[in-house]
């Protein structure tokens, strides 16, 4: 029969390696975030804001038009930082509480010496973020059906030797933070999965989307929270020990 140590031992070291999956995984999930809100800004700069009133400076501008030549949205996650964007989506949404009427110079001078452009661009960043949000939903769905239901068996494990370990003093000796440190990172992760799994089935841009659904995409993804995970899965690691 095993020794709960050895049990544990065996457990964590198949456990330790799903975690640092999800670690990378989460890393992916970021990127995504951040492309999607340039996406989303994007989208409400196009539907009639006053620059002026945003300050929108001229950078940020060729970063988003230029962006339309860009295939690689995600490989490139630097392009415009999410905190920026999600600042910027707000001072365009106060813009418009006042100014709803009024087309952007920028708009206006895309309308008048590119007609067509403005659609045509749109359905661009539309089909990248089509593109982002099912690339991210692939591998979601593979960790949940794979990863999960492994990482869960341990996690009961985890359980049963905390609930042992605190109603006997007989039991033999195990680091409880390890324990813990798995039942919480696992609850972590099925959280987070699950989350991004909700995100990107009900996000759908087409170029004539509404500034009020576009709001509550943005809504939902400010509401995604990702945790570092790679503090419970070098505890896990390295057994407990400093």
């Amino acid at each position: 029969m095993k020794s709960v140590a050895r049990e544990i031992s065996e457990a964590r070291g198949q456990y330790e390696q799903l975690l640092k999956e999800w670690a990378k995984n989460q890393v992916f999930i970021d990127r995504c975030l951040k492309a999607l809100a340039n996406v989303l800004e994007t989208y409400i700069l196009f539907t009639g804001t006053n620059k002026g009133d945003v300050e929108l400076d001229a950078d940020k501008i060729d970063r988003i038009v230029y962006s339309y030549a860009n295939d690689t949205v995600v490989d490139e996650p630097q392009t415009i930082v999410y905190s920026e964007a999600m600042d910027t989506i707000a001072r365009i949404k106060e813009s418009k509480q006042n100014e709803k009427q009024n087309v952007s110079p920028l708009t206006a001078n895309l309308q008048n010496n590119l007609p067509g452009f403005i659609p045509l661009f749109l359905q661009h960043k539309s089909e990248s973020a089509m593109k982002i949000l099912y690339e991210v939903r692939e591998m979601c769905e593979k960790y949940r059906a794979v990863a999960l239901p492994k990482m869960e068996k341990v996690c009961e494990m985890a359980v049963k030797h905390i609930n042992r370990q605190a109603g006997s003093m007989d039991q033999e000796e195990v680091d409880i933070a390890v324990l813990e440190a798995i039942h919480e990172s696992f609850i972590i992760a099925v959280s987070e999965v699950h989350a991004v799994l909700k995100m990107t089935a009900s996000i759908s841009l087409n170029p004539d989307e509404k500034v009020e659904q576009i709001q509550a995409y943005i809504d939902e993804i400010n509401a995604i929270r990702i945790h570092d995970v790679n503090v419970y899965w070098r505890l896990i690691k390295s057994g407990g020990k400093s």
